[in-house]
Formats: structure tokens, sequence, C-alpha cells
């Protein structure tokens, strides 16, 4: 499932080696690639490697430890009510969180420039 997957990807991430390269070259280049490309339009000042990884551990980290989360929480976090709150909740929390960021940084670089120009 997707617990197993994520479990998968920290065991291979955390040693370098020619499976993790190969995961890097025949995937996640490409995956990182797409995300950078999908959100750096809407998020110029965004740091895109911390987003990325703050996004990916977000969404998967509670069904990689689906047992603790149920025994810390009494959440099933592999429920598909559970799954499609989850989502929702990172993507309201992340994603919404880093726009309204993003519109700050944009409003304070405005402010910025109209105090330089007097």
């Amino acid at each position: 499932g997707l617990g197993d997957v994520y479990k998968r990807q920290m065991h291979e991430g955390a040693h370098d080696g020619p499976r993790l390269r190969w995961i890097v070259e025949h995937h996640l280049r490409r995956f990182f690639a797409q995300a950078q490309s999908f959100f750096s339009d809407a998020l110029p000042l965004i740091d895109m490697s911390q987003f990325y990884y703050a996004l990916i551990g977000a969404m998967s980290h509670a069904f990689a430890v689906a047992p603790e989360f149920k025994l810390v929480t009494g959440h099933d976090a592999l429920a598909p009510e559970f799954m499609e709150t989850h989502a929702n909740t990172v993507v309201d929390w992340l994603i919404d969180g880093a726009l309204v960021q993003q519109a700050a940084l944009d409003r304070r670089a405005e402010l910025v420039s109209k105090a330089g120009s007097r």
C-alpha cells in the first residue's frame, strides 16, 4: 500500500548507493521537476526543495506509521475517510499556507519598492 512505498523510499533514500541513484534518475528527479514546474510560478519566492519534501512528508508519514498513528491518535490512517480528510488538511495547511506566504512576500516587496521610489 501507500505506506509500504513510503517505507521503502525512506530506507533507500537513507543510503547512497546504486539502488538510490537508479530511483533518483528514473523516478524522483522527474517527480521533483514536475512539482517544481507546477508550483514555482505560483510560489516563486518559496524554496521548492523544502516545499517538495515538506509536502511529501506531510502527505505520507501517517500512512507509513499507520499502527503507531492508530495507537497514538485512535484514528485509522488507512481508512478511506481519513485519507481524504488528511489530503485536504495537508492542502489547506501547506499549499494554501504557502500561497498566503507568497502573497505576503509579494506585498512586502511592493511596499519596499514604493518606499524606495519616493
